[in-house]
């Protein structure tokens, strides 16, 4: 036996030793895993553990994962989705860059922008990415870090699927499960990673008036300018969103509603300039409590304005020159009882309207991301921080598009 061992290259320990099996408990779990994972097949260990848990088998995720082995789930877990989620597609995942870059038209459907623009903002994306990591000491559950910047276990995604994955989210605003699906992520992987590339994507410099100084363009122009008014600098108004109803008591909710939209909203400022690139968003504040002009007051935005410059808004802003009285500001005239508009106060609203009109245009820019034009759904103790970041983030893309096709020109200047 020995010779025929060392023939062989065995220890003779080995052929001595028969290996225990399974216990009974053991291989019952293994049949209950089967099972759940053959309806479930996009579950993981974390999740099958919780799901065990839930029919009275306490076990932990070490032991899950090592049964999850011994029937090979773990290892045959993404050809069995595909097989079984995306077999009418016959591939993984649904939605893969290279395929939609030869539809130029569903690609813009599906992100706001072209395979040319896509590739440019990944270029500007992936250094910003390396910057927030190494500036970061926290992970992106906020625990300390314990490992280097881009350290631990890498994502399924690489970076450009993982930007295609955020702006997908921005334009078309599925679910984290139908987003998950489309990517072949679960839902909260695929949260995570929305979550990821936005922050980096707030982190990139676009908006002048909110960081003034050296750097702030100045519109010397001829295209540039107003024509009816050229000192104006900045075309201010705020946009509300409808937003869940907070499942607080009455009076957190209160601030939320909105009697003009008859419905609970969130509130954000946009300043842009005469050509409609957008130079200033504010924070998200609850659209019932906050009046346009208190706003605007609280934002400073006004303040960032240099000498002689001037700000164009339209009537729900009237009463602004009682705090800020050196500031130019460019209002409608508006109508009180018993004393009807001119002729000329007329035709001057009109002349106003026709250049204020960019902002709204903006906006419109804006909404053209379902994020911003739906329902904004979140958790209420969180969602106005989220959804400030949203704002953000779609305003710099919006940027980059109006500085590729400005909203408005003006031929002459005065």
């Amino acid at each position: 036996m020995r010779r025929q061992c060392e023939l062989l290259g065995l220890s003779r320990s080995t052929l001595y030793y028969e290996p225990a099996g399974e216990t009974d408990e053991n291989l019952a779990l293994m049949r209950l895993i089967d099972e759940g994972y053959t309806a479930r097949p996009f579950y993981g260990s974390r999740r099958v553990s919780a799901w065990l848990k839930q029919h009275g088998h306490e076990v932990n995720r070490k032991r899950v994962r090592r049964l999850m082995r011994l029937i090979e789930l773990e290892r045959n877990r993404q050809s069995r989705v595909s097989v079984i989620l995306y077999r009418h597609r016959g591939g993984w995942p649904m939605f893969e860059y290279e395929k939609l870059r030869a539809c130029p038209g569903a690609f813009r459907g599906l992100t706001g922008m072209s395979a040319t623009e896509f590739e440019a903002l990944l270029a500007d994306f992936l250094p910003a990415q390396q910057r927030l990591r190494r500036s970061s000491a926290v992970t992106g559950e906020g625990r300390p870090r314990r490992r280097a910047p881009g350290g631990g276990a890498k994502p399924k995604l690489d970076d450009r699927h993982r930007l295609l994955l955020a702006l997908v989210w921005l334009r078309v605003y599925p679910t984290y499960e139908l987003l998950g699906f489309f990517f072949g992520l679960h839902k909260r992987n695929a949260q995570l990673h929305a979550r990821a590339v936005l922050a980096v994507l707030d982190t990139l410099p676009d908006f002048p008036f909110d960081r003034p100084g050296p750097d702030r363009r100045a519109l010397s122009t001829v295209e540039e300018v107003m024509a009816a008014f050229p000192s104006v600098r900045l075309v201010i108004d705020a946009k509300e969103q409808r937003v869940n109803r907070p499942g607080a008591s009455h009076d957190a909710q209160k601030p939320y509603y909105s009697g003009k939209k008859k419905c609970h909203t969130l509130k954000t400022q946009v300043g842009v300039g005469p050509d409609g690139l957008i130079e200033s968003v504010s924070a998200s504040h609850p659209g019932g409590a906050t009046h346009d002009l208190t706003l605007l007051r609280d934002s400073g935005l006004l303040d960032g304005l240099a000498e002689k410059e001037a700000a164009m808004m339209d009537k729900g802003y009237v009463g602004i020159g009682n705090t800020h009285p050196a500031t130019p500001v460019v209002i409608p005239h508006k109508a009180a009882r018993g004393r009807p508009l001119t002729d000329e106060q007329k035709e001057a609203n009109r002349t106003i309207a026709r250049h204020r009109i960019v902002v709204e245009h903006s906006i419109a820019q804006l909404n053209r991301f379902t994020v911003l034009r739906q329902v904004f759904r979140g958790r209420e103790r969180n969602h106005a921080d989220r959804h400030s970041r949203a704002v953000r983030v779609v305003a710099r893309l919006v940027n980059r598009r109006i500085r590729e096709c400005p909203l408005k020109t003006y031929k002459t200047a005065a």
